[in-house]
């Protein structure tokens, strides 16, 4: 998590970890906290923190899916969709590819 202060208004930058990367395409989110305050935008931070590794835990625990995941993370950075269709194409190879290791079975060495 990092607070940066951007014309006297903070921003939210977080790494995306790297099992939701096929979730989200960016290798991080920016989100305004819309204050100007340095106490009110470590408050508010707060909520985006614990939804992502929330999020991030369900996922790895199997109680929630893929696509659950993708709408509670979209949700809580407030995108309603994709925004373009290479970052469609990057999220769908992304997930084949994660999908291809799960079912490729490991060579011994």
């Amino acid at each position: 998590m990092h607070l940066q202060n951007r014309n006297g208004h903070y921003h939210l930058r977080l790494r995306i970890p790297s099992d939701l990367s096929p979730l989200i395409p960016q290798r991080e989110i920016v989100k305004s906290l819309k204050t100007t305050s340095l106490k009110t935008a470590r408050d508010s931070s707060l909520q985006y923190i614990q939804g992502i590794t929330q999020t991030s835990s369900l996922l790895r625990s199997g109680f929630i899916t893929a696509d659950q995941a993708t709408e509670r993370l979209m949700s809580l950075i407030g995108k309603k969709r994709i925004d373009s269709h290479m970052e469609l194409l990057q999220c769908l190879r992304r997930l084949v590819w994660s999908l291809l290791s799960l079912f490729t079975p490991e060579v011994p060495l």
